[in-house]
């Protein structure tokens, strides 16, 4: 196997989660699932690490769209304009709105899509990256989209004696019928239910006492119940829904805004958890429906924004269509990381502590000093100026003048 660090950058891109490039936590991470796999505690410690290092990374997201006509394109122009993949696909086992209910009937009680969907999550996990996975669940209590709040949730949602319990229950296991799938090929997922349950556009905005005991019971169900244990829960809300640190791993919270400052406010108010936290979803202003427009929010600066705003952030997940990082300029900049290192377990140890780094920070310098000189890019170095570049590795720091 084959572990990758990535040096010395602030963006993680497309990379072995498992394969453990961030410094191993000081402390022994606790999930939420006591019986959590292997491979997921792995992840888990992963990202708890990062909120830890000194030389501020976090790893990019991007979610793909919805069901029927969710597929890697938005990932695969990201890494056609930046040279690298995002580390994370945004997925969701629900289709979107009303107007693609004639592709996919039937209109009512609609099933979570996961047969679909896993392929992509599969695929990505095989190539190194990881999957999170929403669920905008239909009501229940009426049959109609997640949009529909005609009817509320109340305690009978947790009866499954009711009819309306039986349907919610229903929903829930067709939801671990996927997630149980991506367990047995071995796939670890960040899973976030009940996300945006502090907004009021879908039936999920709950009395908190409600939410809290709904989320408890779907972490049962899918815990013990089931036995999934290729989980990581992450949790999407304010601190008055949270429903304790024995059923979360990760905090999060989504910001449709300009300025990622936004930020700050939530993850001090999450601090106190000692959970890590993320951005769940980000959007900047503008319609995300418009399909043809080019954008104009600049990304190249959003990771250094996000780190100064919410310094534990560790990941960020762009949103769908005209909000993604594929429609907007900076992405280049923003996903323009350096280089990666590969070596073995043997190897990575050296790696972290001889002169291997210091050199790699020398390179770096030389670039950044071609980048004034030029006025080009750290990737306009690479396509313009790299004879130059060689020139200066071979003549080496403090051995002649550098201007």
């Amino acid at each position: 196997m084959k572990h990758t660090l990535t040096l010395p950058i602030v963006l993680l891109t497309f990379f072995p989660f498992w394969a453990g490039g961030a410094e191993p936590t000081k402390d022994k991470v606790i999930p939420a699932d006591r019986d959590a796999s292997a491979s997921t505690r792995l992840v888990l410690d992963y990202i708890v690490a990062l909120t830890r290092r000194t030389d501020k990374k976090l790893m990019s997201g991007q979610f793909l769209g919805w069901y029927p006509d969710v597929n890697l394109a938005a990932a695969e122009k990201i890494q056609e304009l930046s040279g690298k993949w995002p580390a994370i696909i945004g997925v969701d086992y629900y289709e979107t709105k009303l107007d693609v209910a004639k592709r996919t009937e039937p209109e009512f009680h609609k099933p979570p899509r996961w047969r679909s969907i896993n392929r992509l999550i599969k695929d990505y996990w095989a190539k190194g990256g990881l999957g999170t996975v929403s669920v905008h669940m239909t009501n229940p209590a009426t049959g109609g989209k997640a949009w529909d709040t005609t009817k509320k949730p109340t305690a009978d949602w947790l009866d499954p004696s009711t009819e309306t319990g039986k349907a919610y229950l229903g929903q829930i296991d067709q939801i671990a019928d996927g997630l149980e799938d991506l367990q047995k090929a071995g796939v670890v997922v960040l899973y976030r239910p009940f996300h945006e349950w502090d907004w009021a556009f879908w039936w999920g905005k709950l009395q908190p006492d409600l939410a809290r005991k709904m989320w408890q019971h779907m972490f049962h169900h899918l815990v013990v119940n089931r036995r999934l244990h290729n989980i990581i829960w992450v949790y999407n809300g304010s601190m008055n829904r949270y429903p304790g640190n024995e059923f979360v791993d990760l905090n999060s919270y989504d910001y449709y805004t300009k300025d990622p400052v936004a930020a700050a406010a939530k993850y001090k108010e999450m601090r106190g958890t000692g959970k890590p936290f993320a951005l769940g979803e980000f959007g900047p202003p503008g319609a995300y429906d418009d399909s043809v427009t080019p954008r104009n929010y600049g990304y190249a600066p959003f990771a250094k924004k996000v780190l100064d705003a919410a310094p534990g952030t560790v990941y960020f997940l762009a949103w769908r269509d005209a909000w993604g990082l594929h429609r907007n300029p900076g992405t280049r900049e923003l996903m323009m990381a350096g280089r990666n290192i590969s070596v073995t377990h043997v190897a990575l140890g050296t790696v972290r502590v001889m002169r291997t780094t210091g050199m790699m920070g020398e390179v770096v310098g030389m670039a950044a000093s071609l980048c004034t000189k030029h006025a080009v890019t750290p990737r306009g170095v690479y396509e313009k100026h790299l004879d130059e570049l060689k020139a200066l590795m071979q003549r080496g720091v403090g051995k002649a003048d550098l201007r």
